[in-house]
């Protein structure tokens, strides 16, 4: 499906702006995040006059505040602990550090790429962070990939959104929504299409699992953008969708 118009986030992503972010992380929240960086703790986050409370930020990466190596990046999700809170219409965001690109321009220009080919990737902006009193710079503000990203590139998004992390399809994935159950027939049965010796066989299982024509644009921008921490060099980062509007993933 193309990409709906009027979408969430569009005041966000559409004009060409760096946001002013404030971050307030209590005492309590920060002890909490050392000793559990990928647990939500309530911050406050403040862009211009607005406020909005008891919002959940936790680490993304390994690099923690205060710590050597460089600034944290970190997850924001305005609707972990009220209900319904968004900002700019998304509930959840990124705020990547960008630790290997100063200029902060690659997220923003490769997600281009992507979806000028008909890939869904994330919409990315900018925002100069200040957490607790300390200013930490530009960051790429990025949309998550959740329901709320999945509803502009699809008619239906309650199918199932894998995630691989340094595994195949062959291996167990993570499942980050979608139905309950902790098998994925789905998945496996792909990898097995893809493993089909008969290459004609394998080829006809293939047209009627996976979206090949996006999945096959989806690698030229990987490798175009070398991008070593996705799915075609390494198998690394990346997410899979079986979209029940056409029952392909």
């Amino acid at each position: 499906a193309e990409t709906k118009s009027a979408q969430p986030g569009d005041d966000l992503f559409a004009p060409p702006q760096v946001l002013e972010l404030r971050i307030e992380i209590p005492e309590a929240g920060l002890d909490s995040l050392r000793q559990a960086p990928k647990e939500y703790v309530k911050v406050t986050v403040q862009e211009g006059e607005r406020v909005l409370a008891n919002v959940g930020l936790r680490y993304k990466g390994s690099t923690l505040l205060g710590s050597p190596g460089g600034r944290p990046s970190f997850t924001v999700k305005f609707n972990e602990f009220v209900s319904g809170q968004k900002f700019h219409g998304l509930s959840r965001m990124l705020l990547d550090a960008c630790p290997k690109d100063p200029t902060c321009l690659t997220p923003l220009l490769a997600n281009e790429l992507y979806r000028l080919a008909g890939v869904p990737a994330p919409r990315c902006a900018f925002a100069r962070l200040n957490v607790n009193g300390k200013d930490l710079g530009i960051y790429v503000l990025a949309e998550s990939m959740n329901k709320d990203f999945l509803s502009q590139h699809f008619d239906r998004a309650k199918g199932n959104l894998y995630e691989g992390d340094g595994s195949d399809v062959t291996a167990p994935l993570d499942k980050d929504s979608g139905d309950t159950a902790k098998d994925q027939p789905d998945v496996d049965a792909l990898a097995k299409a893809a493993q089909e010796s008969n290459p004609a066989q394998r080829w006809a299982t293939l047209e009627k699992l996976l979206d090949v024509d996006r999945f096959v644009s989806f690698l030229a921008i990987e490798v175009l953008a070398w991008q070593t921490n996705g799915y075609a060099m390494r198998a690394n980062k990346y997410r899979l969708y079986h979209d029940p509007s056409t029952d392909r993933m």
